[in-house]
């Protein structure tokens, strides 16, 4: 969190503002980090809410925002000088949203075999563009990772569907109801790292999650999303399919 912060405290633009939801952290060592955030940095404005889940926690600082453009990353990312000023002049008449690729670290990319995994993944078989694209709600983009939405587009759709338990399929089912309400998508090549050690660990919890998220995403649309996006998803829904959906 500490470099994320950093990052995005470091951009190009300087009228911005940055919210932070804490969304019910119980660990006294991270009051403590929020708590130094907020004497380190003016911009930094600290959300605090009791633990909702993510989908409650991007929706506070929606409900919280006053800019025409709302930015989202996660806490496990590093963004580039020109993060915002790349998402929001990438904006044109029809676009609801524009989002960038999300990709190992080049010291992950070395050291680990997952962390390679993970950019093949977004290369060949999500078929991630390499120039400004523009598509409709299926175009691969970072999800919350890397994207920033027009506000009139989120709040059309009322936010994130906190019905989403987890943080799984809810950027997905944002982008397409987004895309449903007649706004396209818009890809561009800002690239935002993903701070993660990419062990076998955090390759399969992450497998889970996209497991996860396919389900309910199906769930509540009936409708699988490519056959690209299904196949990779079902890494984690082997694991995630013996109890979610053998009970139903």
């Amino acid at each position: 969190l500490r470099k994320t912060i950093a990052s995005v405290c470091d951009q190009s633009v300087s009228e911005y503002e940055v919210l932070l939801v804490d969304d019910g952290s119980t660990d006294p060592e991270y009051g403590v980090l929020l708590n130094e955030i907020d004497d380190q940095y003016d911009r930094v404005r600290i959300i605090r809410q009791e633990n909702s889940g993510p989908a409650a926690a991007r929706n506070r600082g929606i409900e919280v925002a006053e800019s025409e453009f709302v930015c989202f990353t996660d806490d496990d990312c590093i963004v580039p000088e020109d993060w915002i000023e790349g998402l929001v002049e990438s904006f044109e008449s029809g676009i609801g949203a524009v989002g960038g690729p999300l990709l190992p670290t080049e010291e992950a990319e070395e050291q680990s075999a997952f962390a390679r995994l993970h950019r093949y993944r977004n290369e060949v078989i999500y078929n991630q563009p390499t120039e400004p694209t523009v598509g409709d709600a299926d175009l691969p983009m970072g999800g919350t990772a890397n994207i920033c939405y027009r506000r009139e587009a989120l709040q059309a759709v009322s936010g994130f569907d906190e019905a989403f338990p987890t943080a799984a399929g809810e950027d997905a089912d944002l982008q397409h109801r987004v895309a449903q309400e007649g706004w396209q998508m818009k890809f561009v090549p800002v690239v935002v790292q993903h701070n993660d050690e990419y062990s076998f660990t955090s390759f399969k919890e992450r497998a889970i999650r996209h497991g996860k998220g396919s389900y309910y995403f199906h769930q509540k649309h009936r409708s699988p999303r490519s056959k690209y996006r299904v196949i990779i998803s079902l890494l984690g829904s082997f694991a995630f399919l013996p109890k979610e959906v053998f009970q139903t």
